[in-house]
């Protein structure tokens, strides 16, 4: 083979790579969760009702907010919560950044951030009322609408 041939090959299989990386990110990723001062009570009973593969939950405490920006969804349980100026600045940096964030019950109207649309927001609280079936439906209704993947991303059912 000559050089030119090595050089084309080499060229194709980077854009294929790149093509293939990004079909991944867009489509089928595993969709990250995050919940911000929920309850360990609440965060299992969540995390049972996943029954999706693709969507990661995750507890994230206060002091690391700078990980914010790394999630498809951010959960804010509210009530009681206390954050500092900085912490609620990376919160809110993360959430003008793209990042969907919700805040249900804020007792401090500072923390009351919320990103996502009036619609996807009346769906996301009337899941999460509580119990098993909404909360697996919240789940698959983050992936598939908010987060936007098509793969593993099964219709969700009505609160």
């Amino acid at each position: 083979m000559n050089k030119t041939k090595i050089v084309i090959i080499s060229i194709v299989s980077v854009i294929l790579l790149g093509i293939a990386y990004w079909g991944w990110s867009r489509y089928a990723s595993p969709t990250k969760v995050a919940f911000v001062n929920y309850q360990a009570i609440a965060l299992g009973q969540i995390s049972r009702a996943n029954d999706n593969s693709f969507v990661k939950i995750t507890d994230l405490p206060v002091d690391k907010m700078e990980d914010a920006k790394s999630y498809d969804m951010i959960f804010v349980n509210g009530m009681g919560l206390r954050i500092t100026e900085e912490q609620r600045q990376l919160l809110l940096d993360a959430a003008e950044s793209g990042t969907p964030v919700l805040t249900t019950a804020a007792t401090n109207p500072q923390n009351l951030i919320v990103s996502v649309d009036s619609v996807d927001e009346t769906f996301l609280k009337q899941y999460l009322a509580g119990g098993r079936e909404n909360y697996r439906n919240m789940l698959k209704y983050v992936r598939k609408f908010i987060d936007g993947k098509s793969i593993k991303a099964e219709m969700p059912g009505d609160p």
